[in-house]
């Protein structure tokens, strides 16, 4: 009896995170349609739910939540995001982190 239970309760974890993945996707996709089209309040809006969503945040998408943080004027938040980026092993990522953070400075 109590394997059943532990296969019913293990069943239903994963049923509530496969619901969990299509949210996180959505919310993704809300928040990069929103950075690429420069609605910053909105994009930032969404990372951080995104964030709060998710056990671990892509790097990517904290790249973007720094840089639209950045671009609404929000230096302490978005130096909070660059520096944790200073964490990633990857190393394209810190090169894109670095040459977006440029690029964002020299043209605004």
């Amino acid at each position: 009896m109590n394997v059943w239970l532990f296969y019913f309760i293990l069943l239903f974890l994963n049923l509530k995170s496969l619901t969990n993945i299509s949210l996180r996707n959505a919310v993704k996709i809300e928040a990069e349609t929103a950075f690429r089209f420069q609605n910053y309040q909105k994009s930032t809006d969404e990372y951080e739910n995104l964030k709060s969503l998710s056990y671990s945040f892509e790097p990517e998408a904290r790249l973007n939540l720094a840089h639209g943080y950045f671009m609404l004027g929000d230096t302490v938040k978005s130096l909070q995001e660059y520096r944790r980026l200073l964490r990633v092993k990857n190393e394209a990522i810190k090169l894109i982190f670095l040459f977006g953070f440029i690029i964002r400075i020299a043209f605004k």
